[in-house]
């Protein structure tokens, strides 16, 4: 594949990089993975261009020539690390994990909807899950592995439909005792339906949950309103409390709009005096520019995010939160951004059609056309894999030529989200922005602790 033979003739310029800093007549040499980052001056900078581009003959022989190779030498920067070569093998094959989208059905009408909820109202059926659960266990004592997991999480709300819920979840226990492998469930869930009793059976039976919050109440209430157009805020406290109590402590996901965007701090602040007394963790996360979002005109200013994805942060330190975001990449250096990049990602919709993207769940989905590899066989059962499907996967999870193969923040980024560089492109023009602003501020602090 072209983006393989790219990866192949990779030069040190590929990993390590000059980063202008702004405040200071200075350069940033940033080496991901090999976990170095220091100051230099614009001189040494012109110096270690040819260098770092593969053409040392360029450069004039010099006390400072001999210094700078010296420490590319001693730090083995001209060499890129074992283990961060690109691994081809891997492409269609994950670990024994997978993604069930139970339903498109959703109570709740949230104004950024990617799946666009109310539009669908299909649900699995019961051969389907069946049968996804059957591989997903079948892998795994293939693999030689002890344990699989399985995620309930698409385009609708699982526990709308809780009693198909509940009979996956005792298959699943039973199946998993026949084969002695121990299963983790986990869900991803708007927490508006989890009454008592339902935490009761879901602290049973999940290992990990996440919780959609938007915000405090006028955020929630706002973007997030159920089908009535009534505000869910206190249902989503409720509901978190009554998982609390039973043992499962949700993380909380956020999604961030210019409506909220000023309350990010608040909110922390919020979840750590009244739900969270003891720590916890919210991921923030920019509203993808797709589903109703776009039809809404909905807006995310990247320069607003990132100032109050910084003050969040700063005030989580404080208060005993751990703030996170799929933008704040710094010191989480990766081979690729998600499995959507190898088509490592069996993620099983309502339809019985299998995506490498869990926010592809319906065939009239954007990137429904690329992202769908597989479907359910009703008749033998099983899901059939479309090998060619496949190759267009990876294919498109390539890390584009331009301008991600020269940029800083390749590994840590890798291109962001898979289909975001496919079907959003407005939103992957921000995420880029986001992505290289917070790594360089974190770079660039990081450096300043040192002084």
């Amino acid at each position: 594949m072209k983006g393989d033979n790219r990866m192949s003739t990779l030069r040190p310029k590929n990993w390590v990089f000059l980063i202008p800093e702004d405040a200071a007549a200075t350069l940033i040499l940033y080496a991901p993975l090999h976990k170095i980052a220091v100051r230099v001056s614009p001189q040494a900078g012109n110096l270690l261009v040819p260098i770092l581009d593969g053409r040392q003959e360029d450069v004039t022989d010099s006390p400072q020539k001999d210094e700078l190779m010296g420490f590319l030498a001693s730090n083995k920067l001209l060499e890129l690390p074992k283990g961060w070569a690109p691994d081809q093998s891997s492409a269609g094959k994950g670990k024994a994990k997978i993604t069930m989208s139970l339903t498109n059905k959703c109570n709740l009408r949230c104004i950024y909807c990617y799946a666009k909820t109310g539009m669908d109202y299909t649900t699995m059926t019961w051969e389907v899950a069946k049968d996804a659960i059957d591989r997903v266990i079948l892998e795994a004592v293939q693999n030689g592995e002890k344990k699989f997991g399985i995620t309930f999480h698409g385009g609708g709300e699982a526990t709308v439909e809780l009693k198909f819920l509940q009979k996956c979840a005792v298959y699943i226990q039973e199946q998993a005792h026949v084969c002695d492998l121990k299963p983790y469930l986990g869900m991803v869930t708007n927490a508006t339906l989890i009454t008592t009793p339902v935490a009761v059976w879901m602290g049973e039976h999940f290992s990990n949950v996440t919780v959609s919050f938007d915000g405090l109440e006028e955020v929630q209430d706002y973007q997030r309103p159920d089908s009535r157009g009534k505000g869910t805020f206190v249902r989503v406290t409720r509901g978190i409390q009554n998982l609390m109590e039973v043992g499962i402590k949700p993380s909380i996901r956020a999604t961030v709009t210019d409506f909220g965007v000023n309350r990010m701090a608040d909110f922390v602040e919020y979840l750590a005096k009244e739900v969270f007394p003891k720590g916890g963790l919210i991921h923030f996360e920019p509203m993808s520019l797709c589903g109703r979002a776009a039809d809404n005109e909905l807006t995310t200013d990247p320069q607003a995010y990132m100032e109050n994805y910084l003050k969040a942060k700063e005030v989580g330190k404080k208060v005993g939160m751990e703030v996170t975001c799929s933008f704040d990449t710094f010191g989480h250096e990766k081979k690729h951004f998600c499995g959507a990049n190898r088509s490592t990602m069996f993620c099983v919709s309502p339809h019985g059609l299998v995506s490498a993207c869990s926010r592809v769940t319906k065939p009239t989905d954007d990137g429904a056309e690329l992202f769908f590899y597989a479907r359910h066989n009703g008749q033998s059962g099983g899901f059939d894999v479309d090998p060619e499907a496949v190759n267009k996967i990876v294919a498109q999870g390539n890390l584009p030529e331009n301008p991600c193969v020269s940029c800083f923040a390749r590994w840590n980024c890798q291109g962001h989200c898979p289909i975001a560089r496919y079907a959003y492109h407005e939103h992957r023009e921000q995420s880029c922005i986001i992505i290289q602003e917070l790594l360089k501020s974190a770079i660039i602090t990081e450096l300043d602790k040192n002084l």
